[in-house]
């Protein structure tokens, strides 16, 4: 079995060395069925594929090389420019890794690590994780190039003690580690130069900033509830930048000419939580909003009446929340049933999985799976808070992506697992409601990098999810004056198909910020979508500002697809007017920063000078372009 193998990857490789990669494609696929058997699917249409979870732990040489054949199958794609399947392949040989980790520590939760103390089987993964870091470099998706490139290095570092480690050191070299924690997600600098070099991973897309009338309005606020009924944008609850709770709730006509606020009655008086990430998200299914606090009690407001009032709720057996309170779940409404999934219930302080959903019709609950302990599973997802989730409804399929472990959290309260620094899970699944089950999905195409606090939603008209900014605890980060950080806030922008699984980033030459806890949605008349509010970390963002700052803006994104809303006049705009949060671009020198003048004449303000020089040798172009004069 295993001299079959090698056999065939040599025949590959004698293939690869005559540039004949298609034909080398085939002899490593061999040589992994050789392996894995005949009937093996190539990839794996299941990220849980059944024959690599039943490798034995000891069999490290059969995954080695399973590996090497999928790695070199990875480097065939990329020499022939067919980079969504290099991407597959490369995203096999962590398939392939993952599996033997589950095997190895079944018992264990994620974030303890597993490896074997062997030259070849940290190689391999390096110069794949390399490879990618260097794709996605160039394809402009910068978070999760850094995302490959720093699991590139952890794997350098944890190779230490490996025999003949002198190839891992030469290849460590190559993983400019330096760089990479200078770049911000998208970095205001590459931004201006990003362009459209491959539709099947990349979309083309504007944000623009909405305007509101003058007159009262929510005040800036995080981790909140938004909808879009009726053509009206709602606000519900949050957290000020001082981290104390809204209780109020809003709504906005966004389909008329002069959008202004409207102030509705407050929430309940629900138990009062403190901190950016104690969401409580509110989901609404008809003409009813529905506020789950984590007790059999549910809170609902009427739309139509503008009026709040309780409701109590059916459940057998032992109500599985500790002290009826949670904060940080992922929720849905599919068919009629409000779905709830994780979040903080105080108990390990690390997250629950607890999956739960409510008929909306019946006030009955089903205790789907999952617990408030800690107890690792293969098949489901485990523990977690700020994961996101959204639904699709012809598939009748819920949709789970990432999310964290409160590491911080627990050590906080003295529990076991508590660390500094969060967990940020890599894992995305799917929940098919007509057999209860749980799949472990694919990420394919050029996705998101790890990431929680996320903003999502699924636009039914576009038949797209989207998924925008979030935060990532463990993504480090260095700022021009040499100050370093050990996250990073994300401002970058992505969309999946659900047929395909593929997922497609959003070029755009500027963004709203950098943020997280934002909220997105959509009308599901128009198929308009809106991005409202959210925080930041004053340090990462330049901010007046103490610790956090908070959003309170509105703005739509537009995008490169039929019912996205992007106009001619949107691809023609001129792209040195682009907002990059903070950050400006010079009109004349096409420098980025914080503190540039904007230029004074009738353009209003739209474009930015970072010098006197550069406004006095870039008026006359300015001048002759946009017809700006002088007041």
């Amino acid at each position: 079995m295993y001299f079959r193998c090698a056999i065939l990857r040599e025949d590959g490789n004698k293939l690869f060395n005559q540039q004949r990669y298609r034909k080398a494609i085939e002899k490593y696929k061999q040589g992994m069925r050789a392996l894995l058997g005949d009937d093996a699917s190539l990839p794996s249409t299941d990220y849980l594929n059944e024959k690599y979870l039943t490798i034995e732990v000891e069999d490290w040489k059969t995954i080695i090389d399973l590996v090497a054949c999928a790695a070199n199958i990875a480097q065939c794609y990329n020499k022939l420019g067919e980079f969504v399947e290099m991407i597959d392949w490369t995203e096999e040989v962590e398939i392939i890794y993952k599996c033997h980790r589950l095997v190895a520590k079944p018992n264990e939760p994620s974030w303890i690590d597993y490896h074997q103390v062997l030259v070849e089987y940290f190689l391999l993964q390096i110069k794949a994780q390399h490879r990618a870091n260097l794709l996605f470099k160039s394809l402009g998706n910068s978070s999760l190039s850094m995302s490959y490139g720093n699991r590139a290095f952890v794997n350098c570092t944890l190779s230490e003690g490996a025999s003949n480690r002198e190839r891992i050191l030469a290849l460590e070299k190559q993983i400019d580690i330096v760089d990479m924690v200078k770049w911000r997600h998208p970095d205001p600098k590459k931004i201006y130069s990003l362009e459209m070099t491959q539709p099947a991973l990349q979309i083309r897309g504007v944000w623009k900033k909405l305007d509101v009338a003058p007159g009262p309005k929510p005040g800036a606020r995080s981790t909140f509830s938004s909808w879009v009924w009726k053509g009206r944008l709602y606000v519900a609850g949050g957290m000020t930048d001082l981290h104390f709770e809204h209780r109020d709730v809003w709504y906005e006509k966004i389909c008329s000419k002069n959008m202004s606020w409207k102030k509705l009655p407050n929430m309940p008086p629900i138990r009062i939580q403190a901190g950016l990430s104690c969401s409580r998200l509110m989901k609404h299914w008809k003409d009813k909003a529905y506020l789950f606090i984590g007790a059999k009690t549910l809170w609902v407001f009427d739309l139509e009446q503008e009026k709040w009032n309780s409701i109590m709720t059916t459940f057998h057996g032992k109500w599985p929340y500790h002290g009826n309170n949670v904060t940080g779940f992922s929720s849905e409404i599919l068919e009629g049933k409000l779905y709830i999934f994780g979040g903080d219930d105080e108990n390990t302080h690390l997250g629950t999985n607890i999956f739960m959903a409510l008929d909306l019709t019946t006030l009955e609950w089903d205790h789907i799976s999952g617990t408030s302990a800690n107890v690792p599973k293969t098949r489901e997802p485990n523990l977690r808070v700020l994961a996101s989730m959204w639904a699709v409804p012809a598939q009748r399929r819920l949709y789970l992506i990432f999310g964290d472990a409160n590491r911080s959290g627990a050590l906080r309260a003295r529990k076991r697992h508590g660390n500094q620094s969060d967990f940020t899970y890599d894992d995305f699944w799917s929940f098919d409601a007509a057999s209860k089950t749980w799949y472990r999905e694919r990420l394919r195409g050029s996705f998101p990098a790890p990431r929680t606090e996320m903003a999502a939603i699924y636009n039914p008209l576009l038949q797209r999810a989207i998924v925008y900014g979030g935060y990532n605890a463990s993504m480090s980060s260095a700022m021009d004056d040499k100050s370093m950080f050990h996250f990073s806030f994300f401002g970058d922008a992505f969309v999946m198909d659900p047929e395909t699984k593929m997922w497609q980033h959003v070029i755009t030459k500027g963004f709203p910020s950098y943020r997280a806890m934002a909220a997105l949605c959509c009308d599901p008349e128009t198929g308009v979508t809106y991005l409202y509010g959210g925080y930041t970390n004053t340090d990462y963002v330049p901010s007046k500002s103490v610790t956090s700052r908070v959003f309170g803006d509105i703005w739509q994104l537009k995008l490169d697809m039929a019912g996205g809303h992007l106009t001619e006049n949107d691809l023609r705009r001129d792209a040195r007017m682009e907002t990059m949060g903070p950050w400006r671009r010079c009109f004349t020198c096409g420098e980025c920063g914080t503190s540039y003048s904007k230029c004074g004449g009738t353009c209003g303000g739209q474009f930015f000078f970072c010098s006197a020089v550069c406004h006095k040798n870039g008026w006359k172009e300015h001048k002759e372009t946009h017809g700006c004069k002088k007041k």
